[in-house]
């Protein structure tokens, strides 16, 4: 009975551990943070603005701080589109306790 109980909580285990690291390779390898930044974005501000909000790559350390880079902000609507802001590189810089309180 105990054998059981440890294989099946091995097989589980293993699981668990293959999914969070297919989760940060999603994230990290294959731009998967900026696919969602970029969808998070567009949510908030598409509709309401007529803006477009398009971030080039995310690095950094998620712990205390982050880099965007290549930040482009246009003006669309239905008939033209202008590019308001090409921003290069955004840092920012921040202690999780501080978000926290």
């Amino acid at each position: 009975m105990l054998k059981r109980l440890a294989k099946i909580l091995g097989i589980l285990l293993a699981f668990v551990i293959i999914c969070v690291a297919g989760f940060f390779i999603y994230l990290f390898a294959f731009d998967g943070l900026e696919s969602i930044i970029n969808s998070r974005l567009s949510a908030m501000v598409d509709d309401r603005y007529h803006l477009e909000v398009q971030v080039g790559q995310v690095s950094g350390d998620f712990w205390s701080g982050i880099v965007l880079d290549k930040v482009q902000i246009r003006y669309v609507d239905s008939l033209r589109s202008y590019l308001l802001a090409d921003i290069p590189r955004i840092t920012t810089g921040y202690a999780l306790s501080n978000l926290w309180n």
